[in-house]
């Protein structure tokens, strides 16, 4: 044992009753050592008014075993219809003709027990127009045109597509923690692969989206019933308009979750989006905010608490084949790094389009997430000596002199990572209940212990 370490390097994590960064880790992350991936992906439209035929183009590769799944949904319903790459047209009447099955659905959200394709979408919950298209066998890989009949509205119709495939092309992001500071480098990962084969015929755009906590700085309420529901058994259905007022400071896209006290009411929806508002202005939620609570006395929406969440601008995200936390060529692994500046959650959305290692045109979609909170500890100066109280020369422990400044008192484990000569690691933690303020950690750590590790 020498009487020195050459090295010490010293973590400090969060348990219990406080909440700090955790960092240190290599991919993929040691609490979860695979890289989730998926062939199906899901994207925002913005569907122009005005137009019979309006085209929102999207890549599709069925799979040749078919059962692929289509799924548009729009807030009210549009006629939609599916051009395929070699211009046929399917829609509703001629799909079974062609192999296709074509459903359409109008739901008020109020149904959970509703058609959901073997549990892929939900239909019965979410309320708008659901159209659903189910591919038959051996369909062709390439850019097929969603075409919607907007002729009779005066503005751009918001809505969502997401495709669900059996494809063996996959994609995934991960990055190296799920939880940050503000300042700190975020590096992530994502894989796309083809059963074993590294895709490298890629074309990657990532975007870093803030969802900032912005609860404090704007109000929910002005809730309009819109109607009145008899359940039975003395309950009915209270269905609302609410409104927000944005004093954020933040032009943008709200999302509000309700929550109520009252023992005898249930929240059907509680979650209501807002497209963008400006600051300073309102305006009305997109979806209903749906109660189930007695008919009698009522229910007052002015008891809800509300929690909201607005989106930041955009960042973009530069990703190559061997960048931080890789250093493969030719792996299927691209990765990129950004920082955050502010308190909230990110979403990553990477997109990447080219064509397989089969020869087939594709588009993927990997997300991920990650949540930025104030710093609740710091590790200042750490020291270590060995200790001989014998004095014949020789140490029996190793002593740690660790200041730790601790913003938020509560349960923290100090990990240290020791280094011995031949740079292997021994690791020992240290669960500590620390009060607010300056502290000066004294670890000794004896050497018969670290001989045997």
């Amino acid at each position: 044992m020498p009487n020195r370490l050459g090295r010490v390097a010293l973590v400090l994590v969060c348990a219990a009753t406080a909440v700090c960064w955790c960092g240190g880790q290599v991919f993929p992350r040691g609490d979860d050592p695979t890289i989730p991936v998926q062939a199906g992906w899901m994207k925002l439209l913005s569907i122009p008014p005005g137009n019979p035929a309006a085209e929102i183009p999207l890549i599709l590769d069925p799979s040749p075993a078919g059962n692929d799944l289509l799924h548009i949904w729009t807030p009210e319903p549009v006629p939609i219809s599916l051009r395929l790459p070699a211009g046929t047209i399917v829609n509703p009447s001629n799909a079974q003709s062609l192999g296709f099955t074509f459903g359409q659905q109008i739901s008020d959200g109020t149904d959970p027990a509703g058609d959901d394709f073997g549990g892929l979408i939900e239909i019965g919950s979410v309320p708008g127009a659901h159209t659903v298209i189910l591919f038959p066998q051996n369909q062709a890989a390439g850019t097929y045109q969603l075409v919607a009949d907007t002729s009779a509205k005066a503005t751009a119709i918001g809505g969502m597509a997401d495709w669900h495939s059996t494809s063996p092309l996959v994609a995934g992001c991960q990055t190296e923690s799920e939880i940050y500071r503000a300042g700190d480098a975020v590096t992530v990962v994502c894989v796309l692969m083809e059963d074993q084969t590294p895709v490298t015929n890629v074309t990657l755009s990532g975007e870093i989206q803030p969802q900032i906590h912005v609860s404090a700085s704007v109000t929910v309420g002005n809730a309009q019933l819109l109607r009145k529901e008899d359940e039975g058994d003395g309950f009915s259905l209270y269905v609302y308009r609410v409104r927000l007022q944005n004093n954020s400071g933040l032009t943008s896209r709200f999302i509000a979750t309700a929550r109520t006290d009252a023992e005898d009411a249930t929240l059907v929806l509680a979650e209501v989006g807002f497209d963008a508002i400006a600051a300073g202005q309102s305006g009305n939620s997109l979806n209903e905010l749906t109660v189930s609570a007695p008919t009698s006395p009522g229910f007052d929406p002015a008891t809800l608490d509300w929690s909201v969440i607005g989106a930041g601008s955009p960042v973009a995200l530069s990703l190559t084949d061997a960048g931080p936390g890789n250093d493969g060529l030719g792996d299927g692994i691209y990765s990129g790094q950004f920082t955050p500046s502010q308190l909230g959650t990110y979403s990553i959305r990477v997109e990447a389009t080219g064509v397989s290692p089969g020869g087939r045109p594709y588009y993927r979609v990997a997300l991920a997430e990650i949540e930025v909170i104030e710093q609740s500890a710091t590790i200042g100066a750490a020291t270590d000596s060995g200790t001989d109280s014998n004095g014949d020369g020789k140490n029996e422990a190793i002593r740690i002199n660790t200041a730790v400044n601790v913003i938020a008192g509560g349960e923290y484990v100090l990990n240290f990572g020791l280094f011995d000569a031949q740079e292997r690691q021994h690791g020992v933690s240290r669960v500590l209940s620390l009060e607010a303020g300056s502290h000066l950690v004294i670890t000794e750590l004896p050497a018969q212990d670290l001989a045997r590790a």
